[in-house]
């Protein structure tokens, strides 16, 4: 089970991207896979939780701006 907890984020990666992808398949497909790694990343947090990692955690002000910069490329400062 450890070796699943290792590859959550490209399981989270891939059905991110199988949401996502142009042109797609077959709406049963992706049912299909989103399902099987929706099963497989809920599987990975219950080994997580149980093993006493955190899964999430709050974002400092600097990673937030970043994340925020990275992803919507964007300058923001959050500052009070």
């Amino acid at each position: 089970q450890s070796n699943a907890v290792a590859n959550r984020p490209r399981l989270q990666f891939s059905r991110n991207r199988l949401l996502a992808f142009q042109p797609r398949p077959q709406p049963e497909q992706v049912a299909d896979m989103v399902k099987r790694l929706s099963i497989r990343l809920d599987e990975t947090s219950t080994t997580q939780r149980t093993e006493g990692r955190v899964v999430l955690r709050r974002l400092n002000r600097v990673e937030y701006e970043n994340t925020l910069r990275d992803l919507f490329n964007v300058d923001v400062s959050v500052c009070r």
